[in-house]
């Protein structure tokens, strides 16, 4: 008994050590939570302020160059004694100077005075015995003075001031405002000596009365005396108005469009956004009645390295072929593939023919995955081909932009070519694995009037992608197309970089005004051909106004990602690390990500 009890008392005992399951105290739960919520607060007020950093701040105090520290400049004893003053005297005697001791009056000595003729005009009296037989000769008056300023009606003056600040120098001079007079003209063309000796129908032509015989006599020269007596003073009785009344064709032959064109725009405005209103503005063609189609210059390119392998290249030719296909018959062509160095298929551009179009594809079907890429190289060799003047030039590269010989660094490459292409050549571009460059692929074709696109779903799709593509280039109808706006104009547009205008792609534009201006008035010029054309929009920003729709936030969102995109290319051309700066504010003010963050190393 006395072994059991014992047993007992100390299963009791260690029974009382175990934990209860129901006792679990609840506050330390409660602090557990408290303490995570705490630590994920702070860690995120700790991310938000680094993001607000400016990191290149200590990198450019390092890298400050000290302030110059020029020496002291000392000024030593001048000596103006008699003496000094006496051997001045003898050189000036020696030298065959007035003997006199006054040095200014020797100093004006050696002026020359100007000639009589400039500053006191012959008097009339000595050639004429009457001055007042001439009719049409009165007294002269005196000439201002040279500081006073006359107000006249052909006055140049800036009303409206565009740009702030002044310069050292030239200073601004405000002056009041003139009365402008309705029926004068703002600026008087000048007339030829062939039509200002010539009387038209209609005009009243007014004899002077005869000169006196003492100029006559005078002058010498009968021909010239009966000019003089016999000239005419033509005044036509045209009316005023009708000289100023100018058509289209007489101001600019630049080609109205306005009507095959037409302009579709959608506004967005957003209660925190006090400041600004965003649009898009679509620009296409009306109904059947289209502008003519463009004859073009089409290079196909196709990267054929061995980064491309069999696998891709194989899908790539045929859709090659099928770009073939989608060449009008009044264009002109000419294939072309690269790994380190560019081959082209013919010399100089050719017409589709059965013959050239056998010759292509047989060097097409030729093509084979060798060598490495230098893309820089063979997009250099791209602005070697002829351009006629009216021909639009678009290149359509097939590549995976992962370069490997030449110049490597893709924002030198997009750089380089940007500013050697000019956008003489509009290039398309489209990466055939996932693994592209994208950045290389994205920007080169923005930065010079293209569009990119990267395949991700397999190489299968690749032909049918291009043939998308070559469907919507296929039919220009004007080149170098670019936007002008006012010199006080606040909009912000983008693309800036335009390209040419497709028939069967319409042109898609994203911009930001300020909320009180009325109406978006812009020109767009393009080359159709031979001819200069243009549109004038004027388009109310007022979604009451007919034809303007209430869009959504997607508006405001793609024109921030056009800026990004345009400050890209920026960055590419001038390295300038402002831009940078301007892209990270850009983002975190519209809530868009920036890409390619780390090629750029931000």
């Amino acid at each position: 008994m006395g072994g059991e009890s014992e047993g007992a008392m100390a299963n009791v005992e260690r029974r009382d050590w175990l934990p209860e399951p129901d006792g679990i105290d609840g506050g330390h739960v409660l602090a557990a939570t408290l303490a995570a919520v705490i630590s994920i607060m702070a860690h995120g007020c700790l991310a938000f302020i680094a993001s607000r950093i400016d990191m290149d701040f200590f990198s450019r105090l390092a890298n400050q160059a000290p302030p110059r520290e020029h020496p002291a400049m000392q000024l030593g004893s001048v000596d103006l004694s008699d003496t000094v003053q006496a051997r001045v005297l003898t050189a000036l005697r020696e030298l065959g100077q007035a003997a006199a001791p006054d040095v200014t009056k020797s100093v004006d000595d050696l002026q020359v005075a100007p000639e009589v003729g400039l500053t006191d005009p012959p008097a009339l009296t000595e050639l004429v015995e009457t001055p007042l037989e001439l009719a049409g000769v009165s007294e002269p008056e005196l000439a201002p003075p040279g500081d006073a300023w006359m107000p006249r009606q052909e006055i140049l003056a800036v009303e409206t001031v565009a740009v702030g600040g002044e310069i050292a120098g030239l200073e601004r001079r405000l002056i009041p405002d003139i009365e402008r007079v309705p029926t004068a003209p703002d600026i008087v063309l000048p007339a030829s000596a062939e039509q200002a000796g010539t009387v038209p129908q209609g005009a009243f032509p007014l004899k002077a009365p005869p000169a006196s015989r003492s100029l006559r006599e005078a002058i010498g020269d009968p021909s010239r005396a009966a000019v003089t007596e016999h000239a005419p003073v033509i005044a036509s009785v045209k009316d005023d108005r009708e000289r100023f009344e100018e058509t289209p064709e007489d101001i600019t032959d630049i080609e109205p469009v306005d009507r095959v064109l037409r302009a579709r725009v959608d506004i967005f405005t957003d209660r925190r956004d006090r400041d600004y209103a965003y649009f898009r503005l679509v620009i296409e063609r009306v109904g059947e009645e289209v502008l003519p189609t463009l004859p073009k210059d089409m290079l196909l390119v196709q990267d054929s390295s061995a980064s491309m392998a069999e696998q891709r290249l194989y899908f790539s030719r045929e859709a090659m072929r099928r770009a073939l296909a989608a060449i009008g018959p009044a264009d002109r062509f000419n294939v072309a593939a690269f790994a380190d160095r560019t081959a082209f298929c013919f010399p100089d551009w050719v017409t589709k023919t059965p013959e050239t179009l056998a010759q292509a594809e047989a060097f097409i079907n030729a093509m084979v995955s060798a060598g490495n890429t230098d893309l820089y190289a063979s997009m250099q060799d791209l602005l070697k081909v002829e351009r006629q003047p009216g021909r639009p030039v678009v290149a359509f590269v097939l590549t995976d932009g992962l370069v490997n010989k030449g110049l490597m660094d893709s924002t030198e490459i997009i750089g380089a070519f940007t500013r050697q292409n000019l956008g003489q050549v509009s290039i398309f571009t489209m990466g055939v694995s996932a693994q592209a460059n994208r950045y290389l692929i994205d920007l080169l074709s923005y930065c010079n009037g293209g569009t990119s696109e990267v395949i991700e779903s397999g190489r299968w799709d690749i032909p049918v992608a291009v043939e998308a593509v070559m469907k919507g280039i296929q039919r220009p109808v004007l080149s170098d197309l670019t936007l002008r706006f006012g010199a006080d104009s606040s909009v912000q547009v983008y693309p800036r970089h335009l390209g040419n205008l497709y028939l069967d792609r319409p042109l898609v534009l994203y911009g930001r005004y300020p909320r009180a201006e009325p109406k978006l008035v812009f020109q767009a010029l393009g080359q159709a051909g031979q001819t200069r054309c243009d549109m004038i929009f004027d388009l109310p920003l007022n979604a009451a106004a007919a034809g303007i729709t209430s869009g959504d936030a997607a508006i405001r969102e793609s024109w921030a990602q056009q800026k990004i995109y345009h400050l890209l290319g920026e960055y590419a051309r001038s390295r300038d690390n402002e831009i940078l700066r301007d892209l990270r504010q850009t983002g975190r003010d519209y809530g868009v990500t920036v890409p390619y963050r780390r090629v750029l190393g931000f």
